[in-house]
């Protein structure tokens, strides 16, 4: 009576994931895994070249899915998820390079000027300080103009 190819295959399968489950890809055998499946190592090459091609007919399958999946959830009813993370991102990186650099030195320009001015001459550092307040007002509505164009 012939064998049922597909029936074996599905053992095979089967053993090979619970050996890798038990063991890891590394200490599994491909003896072990022919005797779990109640076959020897010869036969059990009739169904996969070598022990690679056991573990990715393990992993593909799981891959397949995610791949599915993602691509179902991607372009259905959450692909706002995947332009909102965008466009989050894009505002995040505006905010990091262009408005902490500039409050920063908005905000330390003047410190350091009074600082400079209360340590030296008091009248040098006034005089100092008038570019510095055009320099503030000037990035002062630089950023208020940007903020209103989004």
């Amino acid at each position: 009576m012939p064998r049922d190819k597909s029936l074996s295959h599905e053992k095979v399968k089967k053993a090979i994931k619970e050996e890798f489950l038990e063991k890891g890809y590394k200490d599994a055998s491909v003896r072990s895994i022919g005797a779990r499946a109640g076959m020897t190592s010869a036969g059990l090459y009739r169904h996969f070249s070598d022990k690679e091609a056991m573990f990715d007919a393990m992993v593909e399958p799981l891959i397949e899915n995610i791949k599915a999946w993602t691509k179902k959830h991607t372009e259905s009813k959450y692909s706002f998820v995947k332009n909102g993370v965008h466009d989050e991102k894009r505002s995040n990186e505006t905010f990091i390079a262009h408005s902490i650099p500039d409050k920063t030195v908005a905000l330390v320009t003047p410190i350091g000027l009074l600082v400079l001015m209360f340590a030296f001459n008091w009248k040098i550092g006034l005089i100092c300080m008038i570019p510095a307040f055009i320099g503030f007002a000037v990035i002062s509505s630089m950023m208020t103009d940007c903020s209103a164009q989004r």
